[in-house]
């Protein structure tokens, strides 16, 4: 039942053709989970209590947040210069859990005791600050698949890095590379159609073991390095943690069967056969910590909205 559906804030149209609902269904679905004023205003407190433990280093928010590409249960990943973590740990204990994981760069992995945000410190350098230049001038169906496919790896726990999921950035790397290969064919269809490309294309036709993508331009592999999947920046393949690419591959190729189903009378929302909404406690803390009754997400939602409101144009209810 389509009342069963946290992110339906209205009726779908269902007369509509099958991709053309798809493509409203995407639009519902990306709104209900991207970030709030109030979610946003949450992460920049962290960000700013971090500042405030640690004076004396240089701390900055660099990945999804900063290139607005975050959605209500991202974390936020901080770069501190100029202090060892060690010693960071317990400057942030007063206000967050943390738990120091050593790894080739080593970070803290936090949770903020107030809200429930979870962040990651590291001293990853400067350098980290570029990783998402591109996401800065993505286009809108750019965007739309980029997000989408976060959700659908996260959904499926294919999203870390250190069991060999696709990071934020090889996934901007995947979703680039294939805007530019299938630039003529995309620029004629809707973001539903876009969403079933995709997964077309990484699921069944993109082959990892003959073809990489170097510098955002798919190609044929001209050294195999033994790596599952080969992601080349200025000569460097960065592809290699993705050890699980064969479980994202399949996973992609069962989502563009199943999305591609035609509709049953029990079956009539498309996009909830292969999504679903992600453990709402963070947004409900959130809300909780401000002060915001948050009886539902999306009235809390509208509410922090109805200040924007002219009283005089609401004549009736």
């Amino acid at each position: 039942m389509t009342s069963k559906i946290q992110w339906l804030s209205k009726e779908i149209t269902h007369h509509l053709q099958h991709y053309e609902q798809l493509s409203e269904e995407i639009e519902l679905f990306l709104a209900f989970n991207s970030l709030s004023p109030l979610e946003k205003q949450a992460r920049t407190d962290v960000i700013s209590n971090i500042r405030k433990a640690v004076p004396s280093g240089i701390v900055y928010s660099y990945g999804s947040f900063p290139a607005n590409l975050s959605l209500f249960f991202s974390d936020i990943d901080i770069g501190v210069e100029n202090f060892n973590l060690r010693r960071i740990e317990p400057l942030l204990q007063f206000f967050a859990k943390t738990s120091y994981i050593q790894a080739k760069v080593p970070i803290l992995q936090c949770v903020d005791r107030n809200t429930f945000l979870e962040f990651d410190v590291s001293n990853g350098g400067p350098e980290v600050q570029n990783d998402i230049q591109d996401c800065h001038n993505l286009q809108e169906k750019e965007k739309q698949i980029l997000l989408l496919i976060k959700i659908f790896l996260k959904n499926r726990q294919l999203h870390k890095p250190h069991t060999g999921g696709c990071s934020s950035r090889i996934l901007i790397e995947l979703v680039l590379a294939f805007f530019k290969f299938k630039k003529d064919e995309i620029a004629k269809q809707n973001s539903g159609q876009v969403l079933l490309n995709f997964f077309e294309f990484y699921g069944t036709k993109f082959n990892s073991n003959d073809m990489e993508i170097n510098n955002q331009k798919i190609q044929r592999r001209k050294v195999y390095s033994g790596n599952q999947l080969s992601i080349i920046i200025d000569g460097k393949d960065i592809g290699g943690p993705v050890y699980n690419y064969v479980l994202i591959r399949r996973a992609f190729e069962l989502a563009w069967l199943t999305l591609q189903r035609k509709r049953k009378e029990n079956d009539n929302i498309i996009l909830s056969r292969v999504f679903f909404v992600e453990d709402l406690s963070i947004r409900n803390q959130i809300y909780n910590y401000y002060g915001v009754i948050n009886s539902n997400c999306q009235n809390a939602r509208d509410s922090e909205e109805l200040s924007n409101f002219d009283i005089d144009e609401v004549q009736e209810v």
